[in-house]
């Protein structure tokens, strides 16, 4: 088993330098960091060779550059306190094809390593839900957003990208769990539809109320995706469009 591990861990080190482009970290870092920053307590493929991913259980991968750099030089000041968790950046996708993106996403599953992707665009989702198919019997998908993406009448429609996971004939989908949409956004059709197949809706108003009664929904979650628009306008301004319902920063 351990000689399966080691070939795997360096047949994924030859690929990640296919797939992936080093973290400009110098024009990220902060002039003087503190040791017990989140920058210098991360693995960070910044140049020359993708570092060793050995005991690594957490991989941050950027799709756009300027979008998943900009997250990062915030990210990067952080405190970081999960004692004992190894994380690292592994840079950003060479290009933004959800194709070229799920073989990378399942290699690093495969590998026993949770990937955390940072991406402008929502069918990125999809991706991520794409290569956790090739893994698992059964997904359990969570949500955060304010809107369903979901409609059977539009299966086409590229803002619709549930309809993939929920309709699919051989579909994998277990559970699905939808937190923070808005009932002035949702169809009422859909709501019923969730609800005869026993999927998890846990409206905007609800979960603000009572924020632990999202705790159940998310444990179970192999693959959870937060959509920026779930947040209020004010505490996300640049998101397009913005709302001015939503989550405070507190709440997400």
């Amino acid at each position: 088993l351990q000689a399966r591990i080691i070939r795997r861990s360096k047949i994924l080190f030859l690929m990640l330098e296919n797939w992936l482009s080093p973290v400009p970290v110098a024009d990220l870092q902060p002039a003087n960091p503190a040791p017990f920053q989140l920058g210098q307590q991360l693995t960070i493929y910044s140049g020359g060779k993708v570092p060793d991913l050995s005991g690594i259980q957490v991989a941050l991968v950027g799709v756009n550059a300027k979008e998943a750099n900009a997250i990062r030089k915030s990210l990067y000041t952080l405190s970081f306190p999960f004692e004992g968790l190894r994380v690292a950046d592994l840079g950003n996708t060479r290009t933004p094809s959800s194709s070229f993106i799920i073989p990378l996403l399942n290699d690093l599953n495969t590998a026993g390593i949770i990937p955390i992707l940072l991406s402008g665009d929502h069918q990125h989702a999809l991706a991520l839900y794409k290569a956790l198919e090739t893994t698992l019997r059964h997904i359990n998908l969570v949500l955060i957003d304010e809107r369903i993406r979901l409609r059977e009448s539009a299966p086409d429609a590229d803002d619709n990208l549930l309809n993939d996971p929920v309709f699919a004939k051989k579909s994998k989908l277990f559970h699905l769990g939808l937190i923070g949409c808005q009932s002035h956004l949702v169809d009422p059709e859909t709501l019923r539809f969730l609800s005869e197949h026993h999927h998890e809706v846990v409206r905007l108003g609800n979960a603000r109320a009572a924020i632990t009664e999202v705790e159940p929904v998310i444990r179970d979650a192999d693959l959870a995706c937060f959509h920026l628009p779930a947040l209020k306008r004010i505490e996300a301004p640049a998101q397009s469009p913005a709302s001015p319902s939503g989550f405070f920063l507190e709440e997400a």
